[in-house]
């Protein structure tokens, strides 16, 4: 099983034309966030439909800290699916929870401090859970902004707890290239596609995933 993924478009028309470049070989698309441009939705939503339309693969995605839109912007669009905090299982097992917080910076949304993270994620996201697509990273984790961590120290204590996890997939933190980073069973994993600049980085991170 063939997983795109994937963050931090903003909008960009170089990462959408890209993606249209793409083969239809893959089976999902996973997106973790800062999809399109605040106050631009509407004009900008049609892009993602025809990037379903060209790889005809379900999309799951989750909003970061530059999204605004609400779900009903998708509801026209049934293989394009919004997650906020929710579990959806792809296939065979392969359950993967999708949510949108990162820790505060600056005044943008979907953002709020650790001490609100730790009861919803506890009772939120399943013990079978393998994969988590999370906007913001967790504490120490591909997280660096500045010589200083900014990652959620809740979501790492949570992934801490999860016995079947195996993969978590991050945006926000556009300047590492695709740096993953490897702790006991679980691959922290960058899929961020733009650069500081956000410039292209000129690839995508495929996942591969046994059927």
């Amino acid at each position: 099983m063939k997983i795109l993924c994937l963050a931090d478009i903003h909008g960009s028309n170089t990462v959408f034309s890209e993606l249209l470049n793409l083969e239809a070989v893959y089976d999902a698309v996973f997106i973790a966030g800062d999809i399109l441009i605040p106050h631009q939705e509407k004009s900008l939503a049609p892009l993602l439909v025809k990037v379903q339309k060209h790889l005809q693969v379900p999309i799951y995605l989750t909003p970061g800290n530059h999204d605004y839109w609400k779900k009903s912007l998708w509801a026209p669009y049934k293989q394009i699916s919004p997650l906020i905090d929710e579990t959806v299982e792809i296939r065979n097992g392969w359950k993967v929870f999708f949510t949108p917080w990162s820790t505060p910076f600056g005044n943008w949304n979907w953002m709020r401090p650790d001490k609100h993270f730790q009861e919803d994620f506890i009772y939120t996201i399943p013990d079978d859970v393998k994969i988590i697509v999370s906007h913001g990273p967790a504490f120490g984790f591909i997280d660096l902004v500045r010589f200083q961590h900014v990652g959620s120290v809740d979501l790492l204590n949570t992934i801490k707890r999860l016995p079947h996890l195996q993969y978590v997939l991050t945006g926000h933190i556009h300047g590492w290239e695709y740096d993953s980073i490897k702790e006991g069973n679980i691959l922290f994993q960058n899929i961020s596609c733009v650069n500081e600049d956000y410039l292209y980085k000129g690839q995508f991170i495929t996942l591969e995933l046994p059927d």
